[in-house]
């Protein structure tokens, strides 16, 4: 990239910027391709910038080993070439330099002497340090490339390569021409006419083969062609004081193989970008992949997070993860059968309040109306009570079953296992003033839910009741299943609640006597009737209250 393509890509950028293509979902599910200019690229200027990008990277074997060719070729030709004859020359320049005018005019009476004395440099030194400074400038450039590909600081201008290796082989050409220009007239005394096409093939030019294997954009390799037709062919021929240099057939031939270089160039960037447009389907199908696996992770997440308590819900996903990652490796299930969740996660829980609710009437209800409406019913009520208890954080909804509603106080508990603090003083202060928090939070939940259930009418038209209990204790809370796995609390404490529940007073909150002792102090917010000893199933008699009516409202 020297003059026309620095002219394209910086000179005439903005106007040859036709679109934004973008490997979205849509362009990447499609046929359509970035559309294109002939010999210029991609329409979209930044696009070609990438490819540029993804070819310098993808010719680096190919560079790096067309300068080493360059460098080997130049040395074995043109350079060892002109050193063999460098007494020969000296000594030509230094009797030419003795002669008298006259002897100088004199000999320019022969013809082929004159030619070459008239044509050869005065200087032979500084001919041979040219030679040297261009095999410097070879090795200089292998340097450069090597060292854009190597060094972090010049990865973002590792495209200055395709300008620095156009330059040099341009300043190369220009080299070539002009120790050609002199050197052909050696050659026509010695070997006839016709040797100059010999001498630029073999010699001169032997170092512009690389240009068959080195991966340049084909604009540049078309520059480059051109400025060799114009050097060697047109220029240097017009300019030859010894007459015409041109034969119909070299000539040719010459240009036959420079037009199947540019062809080539042409085909091989022609497979580079598709390959660069297949990667960067590729790299945009990949990137949906990834997206799309992150949301499905995420949502999983957050399905859990809404089914567990927080403590479970990260053991649960640490575990899945891990489950996960050994299943993709031996292409097993990505299920939660061999996680062991009921050992793993099941934990104690001390002084936990269990609300038991369940409506009044609706089993006989749901014999006269649809279970459509039933369902739709029972949606709207327990949405209202799910927003209850998203008010407080001490609550946690456990399941419903059927017309049953379980809410459980005091089951957040820190990634340690011991439950958040929500007061300071002593160990065994703090536990006594979390359980009764634990229960102040239940029973207010509650009293809303009887508040709440009295707004809506059954699909019978008849006000809707339910029926609350109450009761603390200790509970295990465990995952039980492997496939739809649910989150429960065992031990006697929800038996004892399901119990308050059944046996209570349609439309009040009934409580047993462990709960009252913690919701029953002076500064509580709530009144009780004591209620007396209730016959509770397999349980016999236990002491129950029940919050006053006008509490309940």
């Amino acid at each position: 990239m020297v003059f026309l393509d620095v002219l394209v890509n910086w000179g005439c950028r903005r106007c040859l910027h036709k679109e934004d293509y973008s490997f979205d979902e849509d362009e990447v599910s499609s046929s359509s391709k970035p559309s294109q200019y002939p010999l210029l690229g991609f329409k979209d200027r930044h696009l070609e910038d990438d490819y540029l990008e993804y070819l310098v990277v993808a010719s680096k074997a190919r560079i790096i080993l067309g300068y080493v060719t360059a460098i080997l070729l130049y040395a074995s030709g043109p350079f060892t070439t002109l050193w063999i004859p460098f007494d020969v020359f000296v000594l030509i320049q230094e009797t030419y330099n003795t002669f008298s005018d006259e002897e100088k005019k004199e000999s320019r009476t022969d013809s082929q002497k004159a030619i070459w004395t008239d044509t050869f440099p005065n200087s032979v030194a500084w001919t041979y340090s040219l030679l040297c400074l261009v095999l410097l400038m070879f090795i200089f450039g292998l340097v450069a490339v090597v060292c854009m590909y190597q060094m972090k600081r010049f990865e973002k201008y590792r495209t200055w390569i395709f300008y620095i290796t156009p330059a040099v082989y341009l300043l190369y050409m220009a080299h070539a021409a002009f120790m050609f220009t002199f050197s052909n007239q050696l050659a026509q005394v010695t070997y006839g006419g016709m040797s100059w096409i010999m001498m630029l093939i073999f010699t001169f030019a032997s170092p512009l083969a690389s240009l068959f294997f080195i991966t340049l954009p084909p604009l540049v390799m078309l520059e480059l062609m051109t400025v060799f037709v114009l050097a060697f062919l047109v220029i240097v021929p017009l300019c030859n004081p010894a007459g015409k240099l041109w034969n119909l057939i070299e000539d040719i031939m010459l240009c036959v193989l420079i037009v199947c270089v540019v062809v080539v160039s042409v085909i091989v960037d022609i497979s580079n970008r598709k390959s660069f447009i297949n990667k960067k389907i590729i790299e945009a199908l990949t990137k949906q992949r990834e997206q799309h696996l992150l949301q499905q992770k995420e949502d999983q997440e957050n399905l859990i997070h809404s089914i567990f308590p927080p403590m479970v819900a990260k053991d649960l996903i640490r575990r899945q993860t891990r489950q996960t990652l050994k299943a993709s490796q031996s292409g097993g299930d990505f299920g939660f059968g061999d996680m062991s969740l009921v050992r793993s996660v099941a934990h104690m829980h001390h002084e936990v309040t269990i609300l038991f609710t369940d409506i009044v009437g609706f089993t006989a209800m749901s014999q006269t109306v649809a279970p459509q409406q039933v369902m739709e019913f029972l949606h709207k009520l327990f949405v209202r009570f799910d927003e209850l208890v998203g008010r407080n954080a001490l609550l946690w909804k456990v399941e419903t079953i059927g017309d049953a509603f379980m809410v459980a106080s005091g089951l957040e508990v820190m990634e340690n296992g011991s439950h958040k603090s929500l007061s300071t003083g002593t160990a065994s202060d703090q536990s006594c003033t979390d359980a009764q928090s634990f229960a102040g939070a239940a029973v207010l939940f509650g009293k809303s839910a009887l508040a709440a259930a009295r707004t809506l009418t059954m699909p019978n038209s008849m006000q809707c009741q339910i029926r609350a209990g109450v009761h603390t204790g200790d509970v295990c809370s465990g995952v039980v299943g492997s496939r739809m796995p649910r989150y429960c609390l065992f031990g006697d404490t929800v038996n004892t609640a399901s119990r308050m529940e059944s046996s209570g007073v349609p439309g009040r909150m009934q409580i047993s006597e462990a709960t009252h002792a913690l919701v029953c102090g002076d500064d509580s917010d709530f009144c009780w009737d004591e209620r007396g000893y209730v016959e509770v199933k397999g349980k016999g008699k236990l002491k129950t209250y029940l919050l006053r009516d006008g509490d309940g409202v």
